[in-house]
């Protein structure tokens, strides 16, 4: 574990990341679920998600949700353990209740976690994440992130 100046990202899936860019940008891919003709799926990262897509296009019923809360205070207790700084950056909270669910984990877990709203949709979700990952590689601290 290192220093306060640790940062570590965490999103929602609907930032569509295939797995090795994720885990080169270091940032956290929360689920999202989705019930399809009564079946959940748990979209991942987006090369992970199997023959998801075409379920979706030829699902006749169909309900999404956020990730849980369960979800997000497990990648946030797992990031403070070891030692980092955590900014979970959420599609816009116009449209998911990603922001407030991720609010709400950041209260249940002690340590440093911030919570923004993108106000944006994948695209420009992914933009934000990929300036936030730059500026940690720069060693930036979270409140210099959370602020840009």
């Amino acid at each position: 574990s290192g220093g306060a100046d640790m940062v570590a990202l965490v999103t929602a899936s609907r930032a569509y990341w295939p797995r090795a860019e994720a885990e080169n940008w270091n940032v956290f891919v929360a689920p999202m679920t989705y019930t399809v003709n009564e079946q959940i799926y748990h979209e991942t990262y987006v090369d992970c998600n199997g023959t998801f897509e075409q379920v979706l296009a030829a699902g006749r019923s169909l309900k999404t949700s956020q990730p849980n809360m369960a979800v997000f205070m497990s990648a946030f207790e797992e990031l403070v353990g070891k030692g980092y700084e955590v900014i979970c950056i959420t599609l816009s909270s116009r449209l998911s209740g990603t922001y407030s669910t991720a609010s709400v984990a950041a209260t249940q877990v002690d340590g440093g976690i911030h919570i923004v709203d993108s106000r944006s949709l994948s695209g420009g979700l992914r933009f934000m994440i990929m300036k936030a990952s730059q500026m940690i590689q720069q060693v930036a601290g979270a409140t210099e992130i959370v602020n840009a």
